[in-house]
């Protein structure tokens, strides 16, 4: 979700400013080579993604009805699209079994994972799977989390999925859809080893800090690490929001503040490269976070002030497409795709 208060220029001026005066921005040896991309065929945020053999799939999503400064609601769909990076060219797949948004989702041993999210226009608790067998992908249901979660975020070790966070409900401001209110923001750690699926989940320690969503989370290593969040009880708050960094260790079962968050990565795209953590901005910025260090080292910007769900690592591309930009205005879904060549 794009942060209204803050601009490009702000964000842009805001990271040189970090990098000019405070030793934790010196240059990083990760360097990435932005491009824009092919349009996506449709704009959607809030979608489910995953990497299938060579190419990027983002399935369902939520887009609005209406026109600048009229958006009149919000949808719920079932689209699914996939980008081959390689030709830049998008693909068309059939739909999904059920309408999907704000769910979570892992690629593990080529299958994607859609986890909970609102399906079908109530809060799931629901498992689905797609992966291609035979020449075809196929949808699978695969149980159920413990309870319904929506906004949750997913991250993986190995073949074990881990599953952070997230809201009971969804908590728009009206009834046209405008997101959101989280006061069902949840602190519950759950995973899942793919490699039993009739296993039960994992209930793990919860997380410490106080409720929040939109927080967002990646592994490295045998550890997650969580950034930022924000919570709001009703309409009327202010927006109070967590500039913090959490390590969780899988091996003892433990959560830790570790490291602050600079203000203007909140709700940033964490992607672990090389044993970093690469931050791309709800603008323009793209950091690089060294766990083992704790400092942070500014990368090249993106192309354009965009607000992209998620970015995966494929080979040495780093892709990400749709989410949301200013261009139109607030709730205006995107159709920005970016590639990023990552060296060394």
């Amino acid at each position: 979700m794009i942060s209204h208060a803050s601009t490009a220029s702000r964000c842009l001026l805001l990271a040189a400013a970090l990098v000019a005066v405070h030793p934790l921005f010196a240059a990083s040896p990760l360097a990435i080579n932005w491009q824009e991309s092919t349009p996506a065929p449709s704009p959607r945020a809030g979608y489910a993604d995953g990497v299938i053999g060579e190419k990027l799939i983002l399935i369902g999503g939520t887009y609005w009805q209406g026109t600048k400064g009229n958006w009149t609601q919000k949808v719920f769909c079932g689209t699914v699209d996939a980008f081959d990076p390689a030709a830049q060219r998008w693909e068309g797949l059939p739909d999904a079994p059920v309408t999907i948004g704000y769910p979570a989702s892992a690629t593990v041993n080529g299958e994607i994972f859609v986890l909970g999210g609102m399906q079908n226009g109530a809060p799931s608790s629901e498992v689905w799977t797609l992966r291609k067998t035979g020449g075809h992908l196929v949808w699978a249901r695969r149980g159920r989390m413990p309870e319904a979660r929506l906004f949750d975020v997913a991250a993986t070790i190995g073949r074990t999925i881990y599953v952070s966070g997230g809201t009971r409900e969804f908590e728009p401001f009206d009834a046209k859809g405008t997101c959101c209110t989280s006061r069902t923001a949840c602190t519950t750690l759950w995973s899942l080893d793919t490699r039993n699926l009739a296993a039960s989940w994992k209930v793990l320690a919860p997380f410490p800090g106080k409720p929040r969503w939109t927080q967002r989370v990646v592994a490295v290593g045998q550890s997650l690490y969580a950034f930022g969040g924000r919570y709001q009880a009703r309409t009327e708050d202010p927006v109070s929001t967590y500039n913090e960094v959490w390590r969780y260790d899988t091996g003892t079962d433990r959560w830790s503040l570790v490291a602050k968050l600079p203000e203007v990565m909140q709700g940033s795209a964490p992607v672990a490269i090389h044993g970093q953590i690469v931050l791309v901005g709800e603008s323009q910025t793209v950091l690089a976070f060294d766990p083992a260090t704790l400092e942070y080292r500014a990368l090249s910007a993106l192309p354009r002030p965009a607000s992209v769900d998620d970015f995966v690592l494929m080979g040495s591309l780093l892709v990400g497409a749709m989410g949301e930009n200013a261009v139109e205005g607030p709730r205006r879904r995107s159709v920005w795709s970016f590639i990023g060549q990552v060296s060394p």
